[in-house]
């Protein structure tokens, strides 16, 4: 309990070094600079950051500078030569391999105004067994559901029942799972996986996230075709197994703790209930 503790005050500590991160993100920015941010030794700091994000500090700040790089290329702001000095690779070559593998693009494509893409766009299909949960009802906008969700986050890492790591997520009910504006209206039980075989934790209700198979659709937070394709991926299910809806709600899956993202590296899982549907028909693209 008493590491639970600690750690709910670490976790805001690191949250706050990567939004001065992010807010700063064109400086030079040091391992020192953001340990004092978190008030925490450099050794501490980076242990910790390790263990709650997935991602060394510096290996982050190359992250964030490679999309912010990858931005300045396709608003023609900048050459590919210049883009590799400020992503921080030695030459022109390492940093294309770096798009490619990471962006999905090359950097002549970004200067041509693509759309940075998850390498693989293919659908998945998985099956999952059902997700011991807890969490709450939220109604409201898109732009307020991070607020809302971070108290039930800070309470089950409080009691030692959630990990960062194992992310969050949202049943949708009502609404677009994508968010294509932030003032879009959402009706959806947003929960924290759990690790009690019977969850329980104060002001917050047992949820689940529901056992079966699923089409999976990866986006990144800029994807704006994103919804297109949510939209007729849901028709095709819908209209194969002859049914007028789907079998249960889509699923956004935060496979991540969203406070200790950057924004610009948001992503997440949308799950698609497959039903009766035959798995090869989803993975079509």
């Amino acid at each position: 309990m008493k590491r639970a503790s600690v750690m709910t005050q670490r976790r805001k500590r690191v949250a706050r070094a990567i939004q001065h991160l992010e807010d700063n993100i064109e400086k030079d920015i040091t391992l020192q600079e953001l340990a004092e941010i978190a008030c925490l030794s450099r050794f501490h700091f980076a242990r910790t950051f390790v263990e709650l994000v997935g991602y060394s500090p510096m290996m982050l700040v190359r992250r964030l500078r490679l999309l912010e790089a990858a931005d300045r290329l396709r608003e023609g702001r900048t050459t590919i030569a210049a883009a590799a000095d400020y992503a921080g690779y030695a030459s022109a070559t390492a940093f294309s391999r770096a798009c490619r593998r990471v962006l999905g693009r090359t950097p002549g494509q970004l200067m041509q105004g693509e759309e940075i893409s998850d390498p693989d766009e293919q659908i998945d299909v998985v099956e999952l067994g059902e997700m011991r949960s807890v969490g709450f009802r939220y109604s409201g906008a898109h732009r307020e559901v991070c607020d809302a969700y971070d108290p039930l986050a800070r309470a089950a890492l409080s009691v030692g029942d959630w990990q960062p790591r194992f992310g969050a997520f949202a049943l949708v009910y009502e609404g677009e799972p994508v968010g294509g504006h932030a003032d879009n209206w959402l009706d959806a039980d947003v929960a924290v996986p759990v690790l009690s075989p019977v969850p329980s934790l104060a002001g917050f209700d047992p949820m689940a996230m529901p056992a079966g198979r699923y089409a999976v659709l990866k986006q990144r937070i800029n994807d704006r075709k994103a919804l297109a394709r949510l939209n007729d991926l849901v028709e095709r299910i819908v209209a194969e197994s002859g049914s007028a809806e789907l079998s249960s709600p889509v699923i956004r899956w935060h496979r991540y703790d969203p406070a200790l993202r950057p924004q610009a590296m948001q992503c997440w899982w949308l799950l698609v209930p497959l039903g009766d549907v035959p798995a090869e028909f989803a993975r079509a693209r």
